[in-house]
Formats: structure tokens, sequence, C-alpha cells
């Protein structure tokens, strides 16, 4: 949606001519995502905790955990969402994902997960099966996913 407003604050006419001295607009903008949701199907994922609180991370015994911190207002985090919703369908035995809506910048989570490392989104932090941190990365989701691929070799 589109929305704007301009109102002339002093106008002045002079013959045929009208002479706008300052204007003043509003305007709105907002987009949809009218692209349908990742299907995790079999995968082993779940979400942590209430959006935007500092849920603990705490990975899954015997499995790579994938840690995704994303918004809902964040496009790129909703396309490594598709591209790790695939890749877990494609390793349901050896993969978990679980999510933390981090809100926005102000929320525990963010501060907590985020703020530290000076990190944006999409984000993600990654456990192997025995519990050690592998890495911790923002980056597009392509990069993101190529990382967590490079574990599973």
């Amino acid at each position: 949606m589109l929305a704007s407003l301009e109102l002339p604050i002093y106008s002045q006419v002079t013959g045929p001519q009208v002479d706008y001295g300052l204007v003043a607009g509003l305007g709105l903008v907002t987009s949809f995502d009218l692209k349908p949701r990742a299907s995790w199907g079999a995968a082993d994922v779940a979400t942590l905790g209430v959006a935007g609180t500092s849920a603990p991370l705490v990975p899954v015994p015997g499995k790579i955990t994938v840690f995704d911190l994303w918004a809902e207002w964040c496009a790129p985090c909703r396309e490594l969402d598709d591209k790790l919703a695939a890749l877990a369908r494609r390793h349901p035995d050896r993969i978990a994902v679980r999510k933390l809506d981090v809100v926005d910048s102000d929320s525990a989570a963010w501060l907590r997960y985020l703020a530290p490392g000076s990190f944006e989104l999409p984000h993600i932090k990654v456990y192997g099966a025995d519990g050690v941190v592998r890495f911790e990365k923002t980056a597009p989701p392509d990069e993101l996913v190529k990382a967590v691929e490079a574990l599973l070799r």
C-alpha cells in the first residue's frame, strides 16, 4: 500500500499562476509477502520461547543444531527459512532447527544474542552433534546454508 498527502502551507495567486511557497507531505508505505511459508514436513524444528524473549539455546544431543535467529519483517530471514526447511527435510536424522524470533533491536533476544557481536539478520548459531559451537554467522541465506551443508560432509 502506498498513500501520500501533500498540502500547501502557503500559496499565492498572481494572475493565472499559483505559487506554492511551502508544501508539507506525509507518506505511508507497506509491503505484503504473498509467498507461502516454508513447509518443514517431517523435519526436526521447534520454536524457542515467546517472540522477543532470550530463551536459552540448548543444542539437541546427537544432531547438528541450527539456531535460526530471525524476525517477521526480515525478507532474507524468510528466504533462509525456505532453504533451512529444505535442508532439514533432506537430513531429518542429522539436523535439528530451533527458531528464535528476535522481533527487533530492543528485544531481550536481540540484546542477548545479536548485539554483543554486532550481528544483524539473518543470523544462525550452529552446534555440532557433540554439542560444541561450530560457528556463528550473519550472512546472506545461500552462504549460511552452504556453511551448514559443509558440516554434513
